[in-house]
């Protein structure tokens, strides 16, 4: 279970995505907090060598570097255990890799600078560093790496830098050899997820790792025991739109749809076109009421901005909401869809919810205007 977490750092933060630096896009961030659990056994596999070779070499190089080299392990570990939560989780992983990058450093001050055998190892970091982030970060690492590289080997032995630079020379090209040579295989890395998950129609996500995503939302909500709820979006009379007006009228109410409801939810992020007309929206922590609530606006929202740019477009919508062991994808969609079809019975443009007993679907009438908007919707 702490793999699978671990594996969705990315989601476990705030749903509105603001993006940094380091982490620019959403799909950034995802690469790089899905690596985690993924890269775990290579890293550790990578400090057992690193400590293994220090080991055998201390004859020579002495056995400080061998205590040094323990500290090691301990951030990759804290690493994994922070990671799931963590708002910022781009920070800690630059964090721990600037913190390996400093015990190469000083490893190689203490084994005599330009001349340490640990040299070529700077090189260690600044290929994890290659793997995880964009050119800018990923440069500026390999920049400060190389003065710190430089500063090493002039303090420990400033003669020996100044008769032969060679091997420094060497291992700056090699940094910057890996700086041209990595970025295009991320690149292509990332316009291969962006492409994967969206829908190029709408821009919504689509159902490319729906399934994935949905356990991820469903094993947050049983750690903090709250709900999940589902909303079930159907575009009222669209085969009969499609079949009269042609697929092109049909595709422009599709788009005409998503971007009302990305301008008017929150958590668009969650909002997948699962096939055809029907849209899923996931809602994190949201009760039956407050699903309903957010349902309605996304109907009303859905009416406005189709009514205001040629024929109307209304929504029909199904609800449901769980918690615990009940939050399960495939029950809570089939609930959700015999509530919509519920909506569409009772005369659609409106939305239809399962009440807890799980049994008959019920239309949810939403509060009048003088009321506001906040208050919960009346179920009738």
């Amino acid at each position: 279970m702490a793999d699978h977490r671990n594996a969705t750092a990315a989601h476990e933060i705030d749903e509105r995505y603001e993006g940094g630096w380091l982490c620019p896009t959403k799909p950034d961030r995802v690469r790089l907090t899905e690596m985690s659990p993924a890269v775990r056994r290579s890293r550790m596999l990578a400090g057992l060598f690193a400590g293994f070779g220090v080991l055998v070499m201390g004859p020579w190089i002495g056995w400080w570097p061998l205590a040094l080299f323990a500290l090691v392990p301990a951030p990759l570990v804290l690493l994994d255990r922070f990671l799931v939560r963590a708002r910022r989780p781009e920070r800690l992983v630059a964090a721990s890799i600037m913190f390996h990058t400093l015990v190469i450093l000083v490893g190689i001050g203490i084994t005599g600078g330009v001349r340490s055998p640990l040299l070529p190892w700077v090189a260690i970091p600044v290929v994890t560093a290659a793997a995880r982030f964009r050119l800018p970060a990923f440069l500026t690492g390999a920049i400060l790496t190389t003065v710190g590289l430089a500063a090493a080997c002039a303090i420990a032995d400033p003669g020996a830098l100044g008769d032969n630079p060679s091997p420094l020379i060497a291992i700056v090209v090699l940094l910057a050899a890996l700086v041209v040579s990595q970025q295009p295989i991320l690149a292509a890395e990332l316009r291969w997820r962006s492409d994967a998950v969206l829908d190029p129609l709408t821009g919504l996500l689509n159902r490319q790792g729906l399934q994935r995503r949905f356990m991820e939302v469903a094993e947050q909500a049983r750690v903090s025991n709250r709900s999940v709820a589902v909303a079930l979006i159907d575009i009222d009379g669209f085969k009969h739109l499609n079949d009269e007006q042609g697929h092109a009228r049909g595709d422009a109410a599709l788009r005409e749809v998503s971007y009302a409801l990305r301008k008017e939810l929150r958590s668009f992020e969650l909002l997948y076109r699962i096939g055809g007309d029907e849209l899923l929206l996931i809602l994190p922590g949201a009760e039956l009421v407050s699903a309903c609530q957010v349902a309605e606006q996304a109907r009303v929202a859905i009416g406005k901005r189709s009514g205001a740019e040629g024929p109307s477009i209304t929504a029909s919508v199904g609800v449901t909401s769980a918690m615990g062991d009940a939050i399960e994808f495939e029950p809570m969609y089939e609930m959700a869809d015999r509530a919509l079809y519920a909506a569409k019975r009772s005369g659609r443009n409106r939305v239809a919810f399962i009440p807890d007993d799980g049994h008959v679907p019920l239309v949810a009438t939403p509060a009048s205007p003088a009321q506001g908007s906040t208050n919960p919707l009346r179920m009738a």
